[in-house]
C-alpha cells in the first residue's frame, strides 16, 4: 500500500514541479511513519524534491527492439544561484551501454526547463532488461542520478487465422440457430 502511494506521490510531485507548483500539503511529510529511510513515503518526497534534478515526463518502460524512443526531461535548478549543469544520460541494455548523450544547460535560480533525449532500442531475441540512467552535474559534482529500469522485447509477427473456428459456450441452451 505505501509503496504504491509513494510511487504515486513521486509522479505527482514531479508533475507539479514541472508546472511550477513547488510545494504540497505539509502533513503528508509525517504520514507513513518515521522520517527516515524505513518510510517509503518520506523517501519518495525527499527524492522528488531534490533541488537539482532531471525527471522524464514519460513513464512507459517497455519497448520493442528497433523502436526509436523520445524522452522529454523536466530539468530543475531549485537552488539560490545560477547553475551550469551538465545533463548526461546513457541507455544500458543487458548491462551494456548502447546509447549516450549529454547537454550543457545554464539555469537561473529556481528555473526549470525541458531537454529532449532520443535513443533507439537495439533489436533483441528475448525479453532483455534495460536501464535509462540520468545524471546531472553542477560544477563537476554529481548532484542527481536516477535509474529508470525497463525491458526491450523482440518484435514477433502475429499470424491471424484465415478461417477461425468460433465456439459459443451456452450451458443454458438459450441460443438458437
Amino acid at each position: 500500500h505505501n509503496l504504491a502511494k509513494a510511487q504515486a506521490w513521486s509522479m505527482q510531485i514531479e508533475a507539479y514541479r514541472d508546472q511550477g507548483v513547488n510545494g504540497i500539503c505539509p502533513w503528508t511529510l509525517v504520514e507513513g511513519g518515521a522520517l527516515d529511510d524505513t518510510n517509503p513515503l518520506y523517501v519518495a518526497q525527499r527524492q522528488a524534491f531534490r533541488p537539482i534534478a532531471a525527471f522524464p515526463r514519460q513513464y512507459n518502460a517497455n519497448f520493442y527492439g528497433g523502436d526509436e524512443v523520445d524522452r522529454d526531461l523536466a530539468v530543475h535548478n531549485d537552488v539560490l544561484s545560477s547553475s551550469d549543469l551538465d545533463l548526461t544520460w546513457e541507455l544500458l541494455v543487458d548491462g551494456k551501454r548502447t546509447a549516450r548523450g549529454d547537454e550543457e544547460l545554464t539555469l537561473a535560480p529556481g528555473e526549470r526547463t525541458h531537454a529532449r533525449i532520443r535513443f533507439r532500442v537495439p533489436r533483441v531475441a528475448n525479453r532483455t532488461p534495460l536501464d535509462l540512467v540520468l545524471r546531472v552535474h553542477r560544477d563537476g559534482e554529481l548532484r542527481f542520478e536516477e535509474h529508470y529500469p525497463g525491458a526491450a522485447w523482440p518484435r514477433s509477427g502475429v499470424a491471424i487465422p484465415r478461417r477461425p473456428r468460433v465456439v459459443v459456450y451456452d450451458p443454458a441452451g438459450g441460443l438458437e440457430g
